[in-house]
């Protein structure tokens, strides 16, 4: 009896395994709200300080972890040099400068004169969800401390339960990251949230990266001459959308008060209930993909009787005569 009991669920977890694998479709790129100044020479910022993250969320270490993706994508970059601040760093933290607005500017300066550096770097957690569907909420906010203000800054939430992140986030795990899934294929890209930190962490350092890249001579002198900036290289594949640019399509110019609406379509002749749409059943056999190929609707049958027959839960019914 235990073997038999033993085999059955052995059957309905492959089954259970099998029986999705995880989406992946090619997303637009999901743009980051970044503010950068736009006449600072970033040229000269070499060395940034990342201060300790205020946690403004329900996990106490939620914080700490954000930090460490944040470093981690930030010198996976190559942009700047990066130097983690310890906690007993001197100089304000982040919560007071988030919080009042204001910091003692001496005390940055003094900071970054310890750390050789040419930017500090405070934020803050404001919110996270470490299960699932993830959900991150950051605040960041970079100060220049031979100037005295603050030159880049961001207020952004990314969560799971959007459509545009999700397909997102499972590009960049099977882009970049090389986790293989488990046996019961789970969509790690969605249940890990180490996974979506390393993501919102790649996020915001591209966005560092793209817009604050000194421009090439060429597209530098068609600022000057142009009323609109240059799009810096790669900021469509990081999903980044510089200050000054509107590249939205014009909207149609509304219809005259007296133009006639165009009526509905008739329902054609061989559906003449003219029903909303195809059944559930053509729909998954539209987008369902395997392999990238579309599969019609018998092999969805066949593939869900086989998969019936592998677990020796299902029997076909016994003919019946009349």
């Amino acid at each position: 009896m235990t073997r038999t009991v033993s085999c059955v669920l052995g059957a309905l977890v492959l089954f259970a395994g099998c029986s999705r694998a995880p989406r992946v479709v090619e997303a637009p790129w999901r743009p980051v709200n970044l503010y950068v100044a736009p006449d600072f020479p970033w040229a000269s910022v070499q060395r940034i300080v990342i201060m300790p993250l205020a946690n403004w969320s329900e996990f106490p270490e939620a914080a700490e972890q954000m930090r460490e993706a944040l470093a981690a994508q930030f010198q996976n970059s190559g942009r700047f040099d990066v130097v983690v601040a310890p906690y007993n760093a001197p100089g304000p933290h982040s919560a007071e400068v988030l919080k009042n607005g204001t910091y003692d500017e001496l005390a940055v300066l003094e900071l970054a004169r310890r750390y050789q550096a040419q930017g500090v770097l405070y934020g803050a957690v404001t919110q996270d969800h470490p299960y699932s569907l993830p959900r991150v909420g950051l605040t960041l906010t970079m100060i220049s401390p031979y100037e005295g203000v603050v030159i880049a800054g961001g207020d952004e939430l990314w969560d799971a339960r959007e459509r545009i992140v999700a397909d997102e986030l499972r590009q960049h795990h099977y882009r970049h990251l090389d986790w293989p899934e488990s046996l019961f294929y789970v969509d790690r890209a969605l249940e890990s949230p180490e996974v979506f930190r390393r993501y919102v962490g790649w996020k915001v350092a591209r966005a560092f990266e793209v817009l604050t890249t000194p421009l090439p001579p060429e597209l530098a002198e068609k600022a000057k001459d142009g009323k609109q900036p240059p799009e810096p290289p790669g900021a469509k594949d990081a999903g980044v959308k510089p200050a000054g640019h509107d590249d939205a399509p014009p909207m149609a110019p509304p219809p005259p008060a007296d133009a006639e609406l165009p009526l509905a379509p008739a329902p054609p002749a061989d559906d003449p209930a003219g029903r909303e749409g195809p059944s559930l059943l053509e729909r998954q056999a539209k987008v369902a993909r395997i392999g990238g190929t579309p599969q019609p609707k018998a092999d969805l049958r066949e593939r869900f009787r086989e998969r019936l027959r592998s677990t020796r839960l299902w029997q076909p019914a016994p003919a019946t005569g009349k």
